[in-house]
């Protein structure tokens, strides 16, 4: 019932500022609705279409948690590298929520 929601929420034209948010609610429904294949690809396109989202460390880590759950470890391996590629070393984003992500995308990588 939420990806439709979202989904209708996306038709109906949102506030410029309110479209990323649906679009990453419809990858997280694809997520949680154990459709991983959708999922990543939804993932993907958030970080392309708002690559300066603070999101997107989310976005980033999900993408590889798709591929992971799949059983894909070089594509996984691939979408968790790209996210820590970003903040090299020990440095992290600077809002917590997201860099929690970046720390679990490090763990994740020895899983691949």
């Amino acid at each position: 019932k939420a990806l439709t929601f979202f989904e209708q929420a996306l038709e109906l034209g949102p506030r410029p500022e309110m479209r990323p948010e649906i679009e990453l609610q419809i990858a997280e429904c694809h997520r949680q609705g154990g459709d991983f294949e959708e999922a990543y690809r939804r993932y993907n396109e958030f970080v392309k279409k708002w690559p300066d989202d603070p999101r997107t460390p989310e976005a980033r880590y999900r993408a590889g948690y798709c591929k992971l759950r799949q059983g894909n470890g070089p594509l996984a391996r691939r979408a968790l590298e790209d996210l820590l590629a970003l903040w090299p070393g020990d440095k992290l984003p600077a809002d917590k929520a997201q860099a929690e992500y970046v720390v679990r995308a490090a763990y994740d990588l020895g899983l691949t």
